[in-house]
């Protein structure tokens, strides 16, 4: 079979240990075997090799028209099979270029399930460790997905929350119907203020809320990603600084009343001797 004028390099073996050990160091070639190779079959070479999880591309050629052993070979990873009779020599290089085609959209598929894979390995780790809360709420506004820190910052349980409303987590009703309202007429939230509830324990926190709807082609559905930001602190020490500065300028305003006073005494009493 002479494969390069279809525009093929190849590389020929003539035994099932020669094979063995040429696909041990080139898993990456397209390997075309005979299943009555003198030495062990195609099977005992592929599950060989398996157990060495060195996983290749191969069609098999085959002088039996087996419909038993062709299932068999198709479940070992074969991407085709040909029968050896006459001409089919002839339909070897189209069927090789449909099995390449096959095989290079798998490998396609399999890199992109691995980046997936790997993106949801990253925002778990993100998700598990992040400092805010993090939540995922489906379209109908129910909890999903809300990550651990939950715990650290409102006192809560996350499988107290998952499954619930997230409205249950506002302590008033009126920031809850603001920012639905809002969610719905613009798809996100930015920078908004709510009163979140708490443990008994604990008393409730000002947080700062940021949500945007997002579409999860994994489920081919839209949802909200959202992240709850416990500002208390800052908002306490706001207030402090406030207050501090209202308490500054209203002793500026009496020292400088009673300097104007001082000021004016000696003038309106010589005022009145004259």
């Amino acid at each position: 079979i002479n494969l390069k004028t279809a525009g093929f390099y190849s590389h020929s073996v003539y035994s099932g240990n020669e094979a063995k050990e040429f696909i041990k160091s080139h898993s990456d070639y397209f390997a075309i075997l005979d299943y009555g190779l003198d030495d062990i079959n195609c099977e005992q070479l592929i599950n060989e090799l398996s157990e060495g999880n060195i996983k290749f591309p191969f069609i098999i050629i085959t002088g039996h028209s087996n419909q038993k052993l062709i299932v068999k070979m198709m479940q070992l990873g074969a991407y085709d099979f040909i029968i050896k009779d006459v001409g089919f020599s002839n339909n070897l290089p189209t069927l090789l270029v449909k099995s390449l085609e096959r095989y290079e959209s798998k490998k396609k598929i399999e890199d992109y399930q691995k980046e997936i894979t790997k993106s949801e390995e990253q925002f778990r780790n993100i998700f598990n460790n992040v400092q805010d809360i993090y939540l995922v709420i489906s379209k109908d506004f129910i909890v999903e997905e809300i990550s651990p820190s939950i715990n650290k910052i409102l006192g809560l349980e996350k499988e107290n929350i998952i499954n619930h409303y997230v409205s249950e987590l506002y302590v008033l009703g009126n920031d809850w119907k603001r920012h639905y309202r809002h969610l719905v007429k613009t798809e996100n939230l930015k920078n908004a203020e709510a009163l979140m509830k708490t443990n008994p324990k604990m008393a409730p926190k000002i947080c700062l809320i940021n949500a945007k709807k997002v579409f999860f082609s994994s489920v081919q559905q839209f949802k909200i990603i959202a992240t709850v930001r416990d500002i208390s602190e800052y908002k306490r020490l706001e207030n402090e600084i406030i207050t501090k500065t209202i308490k500054a300028e209203e002793h500026e305003r009496k020292r400088i009343a009673e300097s104007l006073h001082d000021d004016l005494g000696p003038l309106l009493s010589t005022a009145k001797i004259y």
